[in-house]
């Protein structure tokens, strides 16, 4: 009798803002107590509303998080002490609130599925963020930052997911991916043939994960 063949294990992509944190940048400026609290909105606004060029080259690794503040200090308000508002800038990136249950419970998915981070997210992820919390790595095979691969995960018809796929000779049909940006689930359905479960809470993560799972386990039955 012919052993039964080996099975690839899928993966499960996991964005990270949105998804297993949901806190903003400089998001202890919005205490309406901090000293730089009347910043806040014209940043958000700057970046977000009236320069999203700005924001997605941050993000593509076209600028620093250095050089933003500079872009920030010059555009927005050149009253602020920018050294200081870095000094913010880095201790918030270093404490955003990752949610310990979704760890934990992606902590045990992890002999089912190839746990990979894909993040459209910046310089400061790979700088401050990691490094301030060593069990992401612990847990997550890979982890993609857009910041250094140059482009989103969108773009180039998903290149960045059938690379994974790729690498870890993944089945895309069973492959999965949690997102909070429709954009990002629809192209990653089109472009891989894979499923996307589009999640806006920590609560819709952790009932995502709870049928991912109970679906891992009803297909590892056939």
């Amino acid at each position: 009798m012919n052993p039964a063949p080996i099975k690839k294990k899928p993966i499960l992509f996991v964005d990270f803002h949105g998804v297993l944190s949901y806190k903003p940048f400089w998001f202890s400026l919005q205490d309406t107590a901090h000293p730089l609290h009347n910043i806040f909105a014209p940043i958000q606004k700057y970046l977000l509303k009236d320069n999203p060029s700005v924001f997605k080259d941050w993000m593509h690794g076209h600028y620093t998080s250095e050089e933003i503040h500079d872009i920030l200090s010059r555009e927005v308000n050149d009253k602020f002490d920018r050294d200081e508002l870095f000094k913010i800038f880095i201790k918030d990136c270093e404490n955003l609130d990752i949610s310990k249950k979704i760890l934990d419970y992606l902590e045990q998915m992890k002999n089912s599925y190839h746990l990979i981070i894909t993040t459209d997210n910046a310089d400061s992820f790979n700088r401050f963020t990691l490094p301030a919390n060593p069990r992401i790595k612990e847990i997550f095979d890979d982890v993609s930052n857009s910041c250094n691969v140059g482009y989103s995960k969108k773009d180039h018809n998903c290149i960045l997911f059938h690379s994974y796929i790729k690498k870890y000779k993944a089945d895309p049909t069973q492959c999965i991916l949690l997102d909070d940006s429709p954009r990002n689930c629809s192209s990653f359905e089109k472009h891989t043939n894979g499923k996307a479960i589009q999640v806006n809470s920590e609560t819709e993560v952790l009932n995502a994960l709870v049928g991912i799972k109970k679906g891992f386990q009803e297909l590892a039955k056939e």
